[in-house]
């Protein structure tokens, strides 16, 4: 909820270069209001100098469909503060005395109004007019701000030095400030990649960098936090941030800062940076910044912040990003890796989506090709435990349910990790005998499909179809996958789609390697029984995107038609198409 105020749009000031009163900030609030209902600036021209040259007409947009908001609006934009409406004479204004406006209030805002009475009658000198009426607060959510930056200028800004009397510095801090909280105004939580790529290419990434390396450690924690808004783009451009600004030194620094809000955008710049390194480079290969902030004795750097921090956010933010630098990467200190291992382990159940998200991820980098790493992930976890988890039936309120999903995400997590990290035959044999099989295949015919993600089915590949061949007598002839297996088809999750079309493509060629390949698929009926085929189908045909969902669909619809009229003349000929061009194309990896 935002509560309208003056905000400082300084249209008022420039034109008549007079210090913000009441009038200016009618005026204000005036822009704002045309703002929220037409979502466009209401002058043409919007820089100072235009502004000041052209005194222009305020021209009723077609949105304005309410006579007594456009009288209203008429009457805050004069450009003659003598002619403005004052802000007493606003609120009796018949907009605000409108039946139909006074309806629209919310309860939220008249608690908020309220609640803002009882702390002027506490002598609270910061509460104004605007917050003590209900009509001057609107939900954030309503605002579409139109700001446009022109980030060469930004730069140029950012480059001026900090020199002069104490007034003189104080009103070059000011521009400087300001130039930044609209960059954090258009861009923060907001997709603009094009937007941020601007800002970098004219500079501003380096003036700020250039700013927090030589500032003392009082920095001003605007400054951070436009660079860490900025930093949140494509994965490209957080590699070109890092090629071009190299932030990593200036950053490290302010780790050492007092202030908690620095320390946070700081932490949280080098995380994002660091995401960009994962995202452009193979995976099992390490960090392509890993030597890069060693140099500048980063990591123990990062590992102090984690261990010293009693601020949660910024200690698992920390963690995260030794988790992201070593990817595929052992780490030597015994000390450091029983901390973060443990750590990444509490915060798989974390309440912060972000933050238990990207520890599973962590748990996974670090277990790349590092035997330390890996011995240190699955110290005690038990095969036994998993397997009481997951035959726990899903039952209670939304919350408990909740908790109980995640709880199996976890489980199954653990036992893709054992699996991987043991590489022990008989050790998956003894899972499979324990009846993790069916467990398995129950969760995917009966649990709401929504709850099931990559983690359960990945834990299922591992156990059943990494090693088929060596597993498939404890499985045949008794086994039912594909009830289970095609029901998945119709998970959102694209991810989860492409674990179930690897199985189920490794299940049906089991019975050309067994020598009946002239023969009908002995699967057919069983999977043309549960709608499989059309299903195939429908996901070959959405997976235009995703190359290996369309040509593994096409190709288990292939194994499964084996011998047999595919029924469908649409599928016939969109399928045997599509497998053509897998064959005849010589790039096509699948080939």
């Amino acid at each position: 909820v935002l509560k309208i105020a003056n905000f400082n749009f300084a249209t008022e000031q420039i034109l008549s270069q007079q210090s913000s009163d009441q009038s200016s900030t009618i005026f204000d609030a005036g822009i704002l209001f045309y703002q929220l209902v037409t979502h466009e600036y209401p002058f043409k021209d919007q820089s100072e100098q235009e502004l000041i040259n052209s005194a222009q007409v305020l021209q009723r947009h077609n949105s304005i469909t309410d006579d007594h908001l456009w009288d209203l609006l008429q009457k805050m934009l004069k450009f003659n503060p003598n002619d403005r409406i004052s802000a007493a004479d606003a609120l009796k204004h018949q907009f605000f005395a409108n039946e139909e406006t006074i309806n629209k209030i919310q309860q939220e805002f008249l608690y908020l109004a309220q609640q803002s009475q009882e702390l002027q009658k506490k002598g609270d000198q910061s509460i104004t007019q605007y917050d003590l009426n209900a009509l001057f607060i609107i939900p954030l959510s309503d605002i579409k701000f139109n700001i446009i930056i022109d980030y060469d200028k930004v730069a140029e800004i950012l480059k001026i030095p900090v020199i002069g009397n104490d007034f003189q510095k104080e009103q070059i801090q000011l521009k400087k400030e300001n130039e930044c909280q609209n960059i954090i105004l258009k861009l923060k939580c907001k997709s603009d990649d094009e937007g941020r790529t601007s800002a970098i290419n004219a500079g501003v990434t380096q003036e700020l960098i250039n700013i927090i390396e030589t500032c003392n450690m009082n920095i001003t924690p605007v400054y951070v936090e436009t660079f860490n808004v900025l930093s949140l783009a494509s994965s490209k451009t957080r590699v070109m941030i890092q090629q071009k600004n190299n932030p990593y030194p200036s950053l490290l620094r302010l780790l050492d800062s007092q202030n908690n809000e620095v320390i946070n955008h700081s932490i949280n710049s080098i995380c994002s940076i660091l995401r960009g390194g994962l995202l452009t480079t193979a995976q099992g290969y390490p960090h392509p910044n890993f030597e890069l902030i060693e140099s500048f004795d980063g990591i123990n750097k990062i590992f102090s912040l984690f261990k010293q921090t009693s601020d949660k956010k910024i200690k698992d933010t920390a963690a995260i990003c030794l988790g992201r630098l070593f990817r595929a990467k052992e780490i030597t200190d015994q000390n450091m890796r029983v901390q973060l291992i443990s750590h990444f382990k509490s915060l798989l159940n974390d309440p912060d989506e972000w933050t238990q998200s990207e520890s599973f991820n962590a748990l996974g980098y670090i277990g790349m090709k590092t035997v330390a790493n890996r011995f240190e992930i699955i110290q005690g976890i038990e095969l036994n435990t998993i397997i009481e988890e997951l035959k726990k039936p899903i039952v209670g309120n939304d919350e408990q349910k909740k908790e109980m999903y995640q709880q199996q995400q976890i489980q199954c997590f653990f036992l893709s990790k054992l699996l991987q990290y043991k590489n022990d035959t008989q050790f998956r044999r003894s899972a499979i005998k324990q009846g993790l099989v069916q467990i398995f295949l129950s969760i995917f015919e009966s649990q709401d499909i929504t709850s099931i993600t990559r983690k359960t089915t990945d834990a299922f590949f591992e156990l059943t179809i990494i090693e088929h061949r060596k597993v498939k007598d404890l499985l045949y002839p008794k086994w039912k996958p594909f009830p289970g297996l095609i029901r998945l088809l119709d998970n959102t999750d694209n991810a989860v789609i492409t674990d179930i079309l690897c199985s189920m493509h490794i299940i049906l060629q089991q019975d050309l390697l067994s020598g009946h390949e002239n023969e009908p698929h002995p699967y057919f009926e069983m999977i043309q029984s549960c709608g499989g085929i059309e299903k195939l189908f429908n996901v070959h045909k959405k997976s235009d995107h995703d190359k290996y969902n369309q040509d593994y669909s096409a190709m288990c619809i292939c194994l499964i038609c084996r011998g047999r009229e595919i029924p469908d003349q649409d599928m016939k000929t969109g399928i045997v198409s599509h497998l053509i061009k897998i064959v005849t194309n010589p790039d096509d990896p699948q080939n």
